[in-house]
């Protein structure tokens, strides 16, 4: 994992035209050659062990010591009390390995007649499971650790060691997995009781440090952790430097821009494509943008608000202007069917009074 993101860097940086920045990352390569080393390692050392007709767990630790490699070598180790177990110095930690079963384990025996019978099966998934490996088998996946022991007849075996077959299928994964693009997914586990909601900080980092999480995030912040293209941090930062707008193609403008908030050189790179900055330059160029906007941001907001308010003025005067116009309209005709209500009235109390006199005048001159 480690060493797939430090390749990356490379690559990264020998396309960009930059300097590659040297970083003492740690990953697995010395324990990995402690084990497979060929002719010396930890598993040539069982093979061999297990090539003996006579050979057992305790051969196996003593061979280790005999080997000034294994001996001398910084991930390999030795305990003080217990006689028959080493220790091996991992990258997620130190390991002990009792020897007992190691060479049992190894040889993992099968007879020539279970397979020979196995091998006649019509079923093709029998017939994978014990197909025998190929002859033109590479040096480096060793197939005969274990001769056929003494006893002849059925008791004859044939076979690869444990170990072989786990190189080889480790090479085979590897190759898979330089050949592709791989995209590494890390599951934390956040507790050792399987309670919900229940996370425990020491067992997450530790998971994460021995994944090599940890490491990679401090390998990338001894480099240039943000990357951007020319023309995104043009279109992200250009507002904090506006004189620079008018440098020419964007690789010059962000030149511009970097030189105008006088970064220190040695805080970014410039590539053909890209710019990288280290994390505090960008936080730093982050709060001077955030505060020139927020100016802005301040100022459109007044000027949106006060827009509002005269429109909600203007709303409410031109609401009161209806109903003061619309009061008086209506008094206007209350007054006039008033007016006409009693001009009716008169004309009534008029026409009844002059019926009145005329009755009377008529009843005198009878």
């Amino acid at each position: 994992f480690n060493h797939y993101n430090f390749m990356l860097e490379r690559q990264l940086y020998a396309k960009e035209g930059i300097e590659l920045v040297e970083s003492d990352f740690v990953d697995n390569s010395a324990c990995v050659e402690l084990i497979e080393g060929k002719g010396w390692g930890v598993q040539a050392c069982l093979d061999d062990v297990c090539i003996m007709p006579k050979g057992d767990d305790m051969s196996f630790l003593e061979r280790l010591l005999q080997s000034a490699r294994v001996k001398g070598h910084a991930h390999f180790g030795m305990t003080k009390n217990r006689r028959e177990t080493f220790v091996v110095n991992h990258y997620a930690g130190s390991v002990s390995y009792h020897v007992q079963g190691f060479c049992e384990k190894n040889r993992d025996l099968l007879a020539v007649d279970l397979v020979n019978l196995m091998m006649g099966s019509k079923s093709p998934f029998f017939l994978t499971m014990f197909e025998q490996p190929s002859a033109a088998a590479p040096e480096n996946t060793p197939s005969k650790p274990g001769r056929r022991p003494a006893g002849g007849g059925g008791g004859s075996v044939a076979y690869k060691s444990v170990s072989a077959t786990f190189k080889t299928d480790l090479n085979l994964l590897m190759e898979a997995i330089n050949a592709a693009e791989p995209h590494f997914v890390r599951c934390v586990n956040p507790n050792s009781r399987k309670q919900a909601e229940l996370f425990e900080d020491a067992k997450a980092v530790e998971q994460l440090r021995c994944g090599g999480v940890i490491e990679a995030v401090r390998m990338c912040r001894e480099s240039y952790p943000s990357r951007y293209t020319h023309d995104d941090f043009v279109g992200t930062f250009s507002c904090i430097a506006p004189q620079t707008s008018s440098a020419g193609p964007a690789r010059d403008v962000c030149y511009a821009i970097v030189q105008s908030i006088r970064v220190d050189p040695k805080m970014y790179r410039l590539g053909k494509t890209m710019i990288l900055l280290k994390r505090e330059v960008v936080d730093g160029m982050e709060r001077m943008r955030a505060q020139l906007l927020g100016g802005r941001a301040r100022v459109l907001q007044s000027a949106i608000r006060c827009f509002l308010a005269a429109r909600e003025l203007a709303h409410k005067r031109e609401v009161r202007r209806r109903y003061v116009s619309t009061v008086r309209l209506q008094g206007a005709i209350r007054r006039t069917l008033s007016r006409r209500g009693y001009a009716r009235t008169i004309q009534a109390v008029r026409a009844a009074e002059d019926k009145r006199r005329r009755e009377e005048a008529e009843r005198g001159g009878q």
